[in-house]
């Protein structure tokens, strides 16, 4: 990762020219006192490239694991690389894939995930955009076409007819569709990542997850030597 270019700033303060730029630390005011240099703000282009980290990660999770975002996503080039570079168990995959994202970020990004709109500029932003609607509403579809298939075989095998057997499995499939649809809408997607989200701020808050209390981390008493 590229270190961000922040000599702009020391440009900003100090001219090229003067001997200020070419030692500060050097430099003192009338009075003798050392000049107290500004602290630097951190790098959007910094906080931008661990924001796309969070999102791939996320995006690695949710084509990974049934539990996580949609359920199940067509296997499609990009659902294939994002699930083959997860690996169980999920709490470490989280911890190891954003060791290099600091505490302060991942907590900017809960709140934005938490209180953007539910739009595609959003999911821009948030680096989870599901560019391919086969991954948007392919569980939705599966669902209810093995519900279809399922509903038909067995009216066919009673010996139903075929216009009633047709409109009743058409029926059904279409309510399961769009029952299966909730399980696929924005908002429980990101609901899904923020709690994921939040467990790795409270692991490295050392708090508890069930009960927000500080984890002990020496259980037993060691004895000086």
């Amino acid at each position: 990762m590229e270190t961000p270019d922040l000599s702009y700033k020391q440009n900003r303060l100090y001219p090229s020219g003067s001997s200020l730029a070419r030692n500060p630390e050097q430099v003192v005011r009338q009075d003798d006192k050392p000049i107290e240099s500004p602290p630097l703000a951190p790098s959007n282009k910094l906080v931008g490239l661990q924001y796309r980290e969070i999102g791939q990660t996320l995006l690695a999770c949710e084509a990974a694991c049934l539990t996580i975002g949609i359920p199940w996503f067509p296997p499609t080039a990009r659902v294939r690389k994002d699930a083959g570079v997860f690996y169980p168990p999920i709490d470490e995959f989280i911890r190891v894939q954003l060791c290099n994202v600091s505490t302060k970020t991942l907590e900017s990004y809960c709140e934005d995930i938490a209180t953007f709109k539910l739009d595609e500029s959003s999911s821009e932003a948030l680096c989870i955009t599901l560019s391919n609607p086969l991954e948007r509403h392919g569980f939705s579809a599966l669902v209810g076409f093995l519900l279809l298939l399922s509903l038909l075989s067995i009216m066919l095998y009673c010996n139903t007819r075929i216009s009633t057997a047709l409109g009743l499995s058409l029926g059904f499939s279409g309510c399961a569709s769009l029952l299966a649809s909730t399980f696929c809408g924005e908002q429980q997607r990101r609901e899904s990542f923020l709690a994921l989200l939040q467990k790795e701020l409270l692991r490295r808050k050392g708090l508890n997850q069930s009960s927000n209390e500080k984890i002990k981390i020496l259980s037993v008493d060691i004895e000086p030597l």
